[in-house]
């Protein structure tokens, strides 16, 4: 079974494929696996029906407590999709910038030989254990922790065996380091196999890779990472096949391009608003299809205002423009303008 990617899979973008309800319904879903469940928009709601119980889901966000639904029906053309029997809602579309219907997760993942071609812009669902020759190198896959599937494998960017790593196709970036590894990463004196920007994984070398700090308990990697290679998840036999097909990163677009471009702009102290090489969460953003310019709304660790910027794309859709930014607050009450922009209204 074959199905497109999104322009922008791999390329500042999540992997999204169209789907099908039973009634035939076109239904995009983003192919994550960093969810434990596949999880529905909110704007599906009413087609879902309550099971009454509730289920713990590990996502972006990390672990909640979430109400449960009978799980629909989906099909990959024809093909009935093999899932648990209950999922759950969450605010999905916001937060990835256009209508998603849901997010497809692990409980239906770990069934099936996953293979993302970002060459070709095709999402495959393989026979497992029939493995070709030109997937590339094999890594095994080990679960993330105790109780949580959700894949991982035993080393990191810094070159370093035993490490645990989480496989991440629900984040768009290269990827993550733990605060020590981060440290050693950066380090002015390398401390590791690797240092910034380069990265070590699978005894190959990559250059330009743009890794955050994160205060969790693994490393990780993400799409934009992935996106350089012919990448095969046999999640029934627990290895990962990655056949390196670009060294360098591929040029970012869409609201990938945008939310990359405003953290280089802050790694190097330039975007109004923000400190240099201050850390933040992006919160949501918007599109306006008629100028191709994105609205990203990003949040400060223990600061309730939002940090809102219009981003225009400049012609080819790889450089871009702050437009508008200003900080407001929780009512999305106008507190501050800075200086290069005026926002709305």
């Amino acid at each position: 079974m074959e199905l497109e990617l999104n322009k922008d899979a791999g390329r500042g973008g999540w992997v999204i494929v169209t789907l099908h309800s039973e009634a035939g319904k076109n239904l995009p879903f983003l192919i994550d696996t960093g969810a434990s469940h596949t999880l529905f928009d909110r704007a599906q709601k009413p087609d879902l029906k309550e099971d009454g119980g509730k289920t713990t889901i590990s996502i972006w966000q990390g672990e909640e407590e979430s109400r449960t639904y009978l799980m629909p029906r989906l099909y990959a053309g024809a093909m009935l999709l093999k899932a648990g029997k209950v999922t759950a809602v969450q605010e999905i579309s916001s937060h990835v910038g256009q209508p998603i219907a849901g997010i497809l997760g692990m409980d239906v993942l770990s069934h099936y030989c996953v293979q993302l071609d970002f060459e070709a812009g095709k999402m495959r669902l393989l026979d497992s254990g029939v493995v070709n020759t030109n997937w590339g190198k094999a890594l095994k896959l080990v679960r993330l922790r105790r109780g949580d599937a959700r894949p991982a494998i035993g080393e990191n960017f810094l070159g370093m065996k035993g490490a645990i790593m989480q496989i991440d196709t629900g984040d768009p970036s290269d990827g993550w380091l733990r605060p020590k590894y981060f440290a050693q990463w950066t380090n002015s004196v390398p401390l590791a196999e690797a240092h910034s920007p380069n990265a070590v994984l699978g005894s190959w070398q990559y250059p330009d890779v743009s890794l955050r700090r994160a205060d969790v308990f693994c490393d990780g990697v993400g799409l934009r990472f992935l996106s350089r290679h012919l990448v095969t998840f046999d999640f029934p036999k627990g290895v990962m096949y990655l056949n390196r097909i670009i060294a360098e990163p591929r040029a970012e677009i869409g609201r990938g391009g945008a939310v990359t471009f405003l953290i280089k702009q802050i790694m190097s102290g330039q975007l109004p608003g923000w400190s240099k090489g201050e850390h933040g969460v992006q919160v949501g953003t918007e599109l306006d299809p008629a100028t191709g310019v994105w609205t990203i709304h990003l949040r400060k660790a223990n600061d309730a205002s939002t940090y809102n910027y219009s981003v225009k794309p400049l012609p080819g859709e790889i450089s871009w423009k702050v437009e508008e930014g200003w900080r407001s607050d929780s009512s999305n009450r106008v507190l501050e303008r800075y200086p290069a922009a005026t926002p709305p209204g």
